[in-house]
């Protein structure tokens, strides 16, 4: 680090000691009875409100950040303060917290803000301003002088730079006890060692300690961080941090659980049904050998690594169902990692110092350091694509179907009725003036119709939302975006209970001054947003709502293909259900019309690629989610990650964020719900369709391929003859079957060239198909037992080989003749666009 971005951190860390010291002395001359003339005062006392860093005490640019608001009320009458704060000055946003101050006390708060993106790399300070506000009788705001006669006062915030941080929940000590700090110092130092190394800097600002209070309430409280390592029992005692800190997970955070200081107890409050350990015993150890697979090597290999010390450290036997084991002794696992949504827990089982040695991590610890230790992965907010998507609900409305059938079929009857009363009198002749009479009362209603629901768009406001569920957690990380559309100007009401943060997506475009204001409830409020008319607002809202029951898809197989049935979803108000595993094609699902909770599939119901609805005539608004779905797919961070889960559209559900009752509602909801398969009964044959079978490129002899992404699902555009090994996956709970039948789609196109596909073994590769000029989709199937065998992953093994073109043949040939070559061959390309592969097969 340079001198002068060590002098700059020095004046911001002076900087921040001399304002909070002046806010603990504004508070306790408040206490003391100071004298303000120009301050709401009773008697000799006054009210003030100081704002310093508070939180996790973590400045990161585009995340949120808590400061602490500390107020002393001296009076006798119980108060209300608001003290607010601007940090971008250019976004026109006021960040406030509003305080009931009991009389003779002193409360301490926190405020949430949003810290800008837009900081140089290079500037280690941002400067905000505080303002205190003081409510009069009449609802008017008074704004406070501070103690040198301004009515703001400037201060400074220290902006994080680090790679990623980390915080830690210990168990709390008192004085004199010497054991539990001494464990507290042994954990803090490891985590440290192993911090330090992934870092590779010295310009860290070091562990964040959690201090008395367990986690910040706020929904956002935690975005600054991006690992914390939980060595206590203490989120047993807070309900509403852990709900916090599940939701933070599920977004992407990184948890590291130490499963000998933290009982099973508290860890399955924390995982729910993502608990993926149960405890055997537990030992005590003065020497540990570790080993580890190297999956860099095909797993093949074992690192092994010793410790050893006089002072033995415990070790949990557990018995485990994890993603993936890190570390094992003896046998047992070690380290451990299980994923939970986006995020991740990474479970130890050995004391913390038994990953170091003289103050030095192992080699062990270090691999997963290198894995825990790393930036948070943010999920992906597709804010762009939910607003296009939600401005075509605000516009003029459509006649309903069933009222142009109405008047269609009353002017039928009545020219039937005419007709035959006519026929009957023998004045036929008298059709030729009522029927045109008919057609234009007809056609006039058609008028008026059309007047009345074209003359004027509706005050509206339009959601559109993206729900993601994961298997049997009830807490939901959901993203709404609104569009709010009004006749007349008028202000606009916002508010958002504690579960959700509401924000403008064009905050600033008016130039009005915009305050986001929390009040003790937890509740958020918009103050000063006006609507303007014929102007459509986007805002945006964030929510970790719980849903009860949880959704979920009870699936299995059957001799058709998919049968699934939908638990806690509203099935009667769901349409356009379709089952992704990207980048797999995906699966149509109906709804049982007779049970609407059950959903079936066909074989033929596989669509082809970015195709998401199936239907001959497809419909305006279908269009508009299939393309929907289309965008978020594309991403580069796809919200919905690659395990098969039902999309379905559905009612929007209550997100937190209320608006005026007298704006009309619209809108739909695309909800993410995840699949929990159940394995057919022993002796049933069942379809396994293409988009359960996972294709992975097989690391055999040849090595990993590198042409084909299982990622996206993207192959390499070739021009040399190449030979490539995949591995045709079926679900996990699957494996104790016997395959019957395989079905392959391949579209290719190499043309002059021959495809041959194989099928691995006993170790050998044999012959299973061969086209010559291999063009367009390409379906064949095995039906050999031999060549159906699965390994022990589940995978059905086959290799591609493209041979070389006529060109290089004969160019081949030429070289061998010694003769001139007459053309040159490179030009002529191949390529694989998929491979999809469908199973049919008996449990045994």
């Amino acid at each position: 680090m340079s001198l002068f971005v060590k002098l700059q951190v020095a004046c911001g860390l002076a900087v921040l000691c001399i304002a909070t010291s002046a806010t603990v002395q504004a508070i306790e001359a408040s206490a003391d009875g100071t004298v303000d003339a120009e301050s709401h005062s009773q008697g000799d006392a006054v009210i003030n409100l100081g704002v310093s860093s508070g939180g996790l005490r973590r400045q990161v640019p585009g995340r949120w950040a808590m400061l602490s608001v500390g107020g002393s009320n001296p009076t006798e009458q119980d108060r209300e303060e608001t003290m607010a704060v601007i940090v971008d000055p250019e976004s026109n946003v006021q960040y406030a917290r509003r305080m009931w101050l009991p009389a003779r006390a002193r409360r301490v708060a926190q405020l949430p803000i949003e810290i800008p993106t837009t900081i140089p790399f290079d500037q280690n300070l941002i400067d905000y301003s505080s303002m205190q506000i003081h409510h009069a009788a009449d609802g008017a705001e008074q704004f406070q002088k501070d103690a040198v006669g301004m009515p703001s006062t400037p201060r400074t915030l220290l902006v994080s730079k680090e790679r990623s941080r980390a915080a830690i929940v210990l168990d709390l000590t008192t004085a004199g006890d010497a054991i539990s700090e001494e464990q507290n110092q042994d954990i803090a130092d490891a985590v440290n060692a192993g911090r330090d190394v992934e870092m590779r800097s010295s310009s860290g600002e070091g562990l964040i300690h959690i201090p008395d209070h367990f986690l910040p309430a706020s929904p956002v409280g935690l975005d600054a961080v991006d690992q914390i390592v939980i060595a206590s029992d203490r989120i047993l005692n807070d309900t509403l941090s852990l709900s916090r800190l599940q939701s933070w997970l599920q977004a992407g955070g990184q948890l590291w659980l130490m499963a000998d200081r933290v009982s099973p107890e508290a860890a399955r409050m924390l995982l729910g049904d993502a608990m993926c350990y149960s405890v055997v015993d537990q030992v005590a150890l003065n020497r540990i050998e570790y080993a580890m697979v190297d999956p860099s090597i095909g797993g093949a290999d074992r690192i092994l690594e010793e410790w050893s010390s006089e002072r033995p450290v415990d070790f949990l036997r557990v018995i485990a169902e994890p993603d993936s084991v890190l570390c094992t002794i003896d046998g047992w696992p070690a380290a451990f990692r299980k994923r939970v949504g986006r995020g991740s827990v990474f479970v130890t089982t050995v004391g913390a110092r038994g990953w170091v040695r003289e103050n030095m991590p192992l080699q062990t610890y270090v691999k997963f350091a290198s894995q825990f230790f790393v930036g948070r992965e943010v999920a992906p907010q597709p804010l762009a694509e939910l607003t296009a998507f939600v401005d075509d609900e605000i516009g003029y409305s459509i006649p309903q179907r069933y009222l142009i059938a109405i008047l269609l079929g009353l002017h039928l009857l009545v020219m039937i009725l005419a007709g035959l009363w006519l026929a009957r009198r023998q004045s036929l002749q008298y059709l030729a003036i009522v029927v045109p009479v008919a057609s234009l009362i007809a056609g006039g209603a058609f008028i008026v119709i059309g007047r009345q629901q074209t003359s004027s768009v509706p005050s509206t406001v339009a959601i559109s939302q993206i729900i993601r569920n994961l298997p049997n957690n009830p807490v939901v990380n959901l993203q709404s975006v609104a569009a709010v559309y009004s006749q007349t100007e008028r202000p606009l009401n916002i508010s958002s209970s504690p579960d959700s943060t509401t924000l403008l997506r064009d905050p600033g475009a008016s130039g009005e001054i915009r305050r986001l204001q929390w009040d003790d409830s937890g509740r958020s409020q918009w103050l000063f947003v006006n609507q303007p008319p014929g102007v459509l607002q986007h805002l945006q809202t964030h929510s970790a709502i719980e849903l009860s029951p949880p959704w979920l898809v009870q699936a299995t197989f059957t001799e058709k293909g998919f049968q699934g049935r939908v638990v806690g979803l509203p099935a009667d108000r769901s349409e356009d259900a379709v089952v992704i595993a990207a980048p797999a094609p995906s699966l149509a699902v109906e709804f049982d019309p007779g049970e609407r909770n059950t959903l079936t599939s066909n074989r033929d119901g596989v669509l082809s690629p970015g195709q998401f609805i199936r239907s001959a005539i497809v419909s305006d608004m279908q269009r508009e989610r299939q393309e929907l779905i289309r965008k978020l797919l594309d991403s580069d961070k796809p919200p919905f990650g690659s395990d098969p889960i039902l999309l379905v559209w559905t009612d929007p559900v209550d997100s937190g964020a209320h608006f005026d009752q007298d704006l009309d509602r619209r809108g739909s909801a695309l909800a993410s719900v995840p699949i929990d398969i159940t394995p057919p009964t022993s002796g049933t044959r069942f379809h396994v369709p293409a988009t359960f079978v996972r294709i992975q490129p097989y690391a055999g002899t040849r090595g990993m391929t590198a042409i084909f992404n299982a990622q996206t699902g993207q192959w390499l555009e070739l021009s040399q003859p190449r030979e490539t090994e995949i591995q045709c996956s079926i679900p996990r709970n699957l494996l104790h079957c016997t395959v019957d039948h395989a079905s392959v789609t391949i579209k290719i196109s190499a043309p002059s060239r021959t495809l041959t596909v194989q099928s691995l073994v006993d170790g050998e590769f044999h012959p299973v198909y061969r086209e010559q000029d291999p063009s367009g989709l390409i379906r064949f199937d095995i039906r050999d037992p031999q060549a159906l065998t699965l390994n022990g992953q589940g995978g059905l093994v086959l290799s591609l080989d493209v041979s070389e073109s006529e060109q290089e043949r004969a160019r081949s040939q030429e070289e061998a003749a010694d003769v001139p070559a007459a053309s040159d061959p490179s030009r002529s390309t191949w390529k694989i666009d998929y491979v999809h592969v469908a199973f049919d097969a008996t449990m045994q």
